[in-house]
């Protein structure tokens, strides 16, 4: 019963009348209506080159959850009744067990996919200035 639209609205070197508000949007089919709107501040911590707030790939809904992959390298879900982030996870980090040069980046292009009980996960666009990376992340909900 509802679209979820993920919001970029990175910065272009233009000056517009109204704030940037990254994030998601979640509307109603029938009326077009916002159910909700979440703006996500990014995580860039000490500048990190090309790292930007708001979400430019397609989200995801599985049930009663939301997944999208951030501009920031954030994998976040969801409550898709709420807009509230239930999960947060940084794919930027150096992860045990990979070789050295894998690691995340900007979540771009395309977005988490939900399949055969893993949430997929690429990570690192490095077009348009973004933070490049090379991983591809398989991730398992805990039970």
């Amino acid at each position: 019963d509802r679209v979820y639209a993920p919001v970029s609205d990175r910065p272009d070197g233009q000056e517009y009348d109204d704030p940037a508000r990254p994030g998601l949007v979640a509307l109603e089919i029938d009326t077009g209506e916002v159910a909700w709107q979440v703006d996500l501040p990014g995580d860039c911590p000490g500048e990190i080159p090309g790292c930007h707030a708001g979400l430019s790939a397609p989200a995801s809904s599985a049930g009663d959850r939301v997944l999208t992959g951030g501009l920031d390298g954030h994998l976040r879900i969801f409550d898709a009744a709420t807009g509230q982030v239930v999960y947060d996870r940084d794919l930027r980090q150096e992860f045990p067990g990979a070789p050295a040069e894998v690691r995340g980046g900007a979540v771009d292009a395309a977005g988490p996919v939900v399949a055969g009980g893993l949430v997929l996960v690429n990570s690192g666009y490095p077009q348009h200035d973004q933070t490049p990376g090379n991983a591809l992340f398989a991730l398992r909900p805990r039970r």
